[in-house]
């Protein structure tokens, strides 16, 4: 019955974890009456360090670090939410298309490509860089409304039939090494 809330990055200081956990930590302390479980996937330099963040902010029982995942399929399946606290290094993001693909709504930084992924879609929000409370509040909206989480499933189910999918990407690709040899 958790609310269980996902990121799905290296644990790298680029990937905004910190921000994930300032969010979680604010959401247990103002709803403790959610059941919200925050899980942490990837494997990076930072494991530790951020192991002991979640410790520090008194939710360490709230999170769950699965190290590398191989097959993320049963990971996406549990998720109510997929966030993405990106800083740095994105310009298409893995972990969102992967979860739209399951109709996993996400919430993500307003970085890079992220912006873009989602687009205008109802697929999800985007919340500023490194901004916790905003982050927070974006979970929030949808935790609360199950019908808000089950309208973003839909949209996020067809942005990614609509933009993500192995075929509609190659052939982009195509057509653009097409234009170039023209």
């Amino acid at each position: 019955d958790d609310f269980t809330v996902g990121i799905c990055a290296r644990l790298e200081e680029c990937k905004g974890h910190d921000t994930f956990l300032a969010a979680a930590a604010i959401l247990l302390q103002q709803k403790p009456q959610i059941p919200f479980r925050f899980l942490i996937v990837g494997e990076g330099s930072r494991r530790q360090e951020l192991e002991k963040l979640a410790t520090d902010l008194g939710i360490a029982d709230y999170v769950t670090f699965t190290g590398f995942i191989s097959d993320m399929a049963p990971i996406y399946h549990i998720l109510h939410l997929n966030v993405n606290c990106s800083s740095g290094t994105e310009t298409s993001c893995l972990a969102i298309s992967e979860g739209m693909s399951v109709g996993l709504p996400t919430v993500a930084s307003d970085y890079g490509g992220n912006v873009a992924m989602l687009g205008e879609s109802d697929a999800g929000f985007l919340f500023p860089v490194g901004d916790a409370e905003a982050l927070a509040d974006a979970i929030l909206k949808i935790a609360e409304d199950r019908g808000l989480e089950e309208r973003m499933k839909v949209c996020a189910r067809e942005r990614y039939i609509s933009h993500f999918t192995a075929e509609k990407m190659s052939r982009e690709v195509q057509e653009v090494y097409e234009k170039m040899l023209k």
